[in-house]
């Protein structure tokens, strides 16, 4: 039970890691591992920290059917700003409507 004189603890700011997930993303990077397989890494961590299940993934399937929901995504993109150092979005670009556009999208802006 929580003691009247202490302090309210703030809640974490939006895009901390705190914010972001308990167990902060640690990008799989190398010579070896592919941006495909870190996305497709991250898109099974987040659901499994938010407790939802994944659809099995390709690249037709569209990112509304996957399973994440609004909360997954913002967690997914802000890691990979965070791992890559890229925010595709920054133009104002739409958001990819398969699990296919999503990993190209990134593919591209890495480029």
């Amino acid at each position: 039970m929580k003691k009247l004189d202490q302090q309210p603890t703030a809640s974490p700011a939006l895009g901390s890691p705190a914010f972001l997930g308990s167990s902060a993303f640690e990008p799989r990077r190398g010579p070896e591992v592919s941006i495909r397989s870190e996305i497709t890494a991250l898109f099974e961590q987040v659901a499994n920290e938010q407790g939802l299940k994944l659809a099995a993934l390709s690249d037709g399937l569209a990112l509304l059917d996957t399973g994440l929901d609004s909360l997954c995504f913002a967690i997914i993109v802000a890691r990979l700003d965070e791992s890559l150092g890229v925010d595709p979005f920054a133009q104002g670009a739409r958001f990819p409507a398969t699990v296919g556009d999503f990993i190209q999208f990134y593919e591209d802006a890495l480029r």
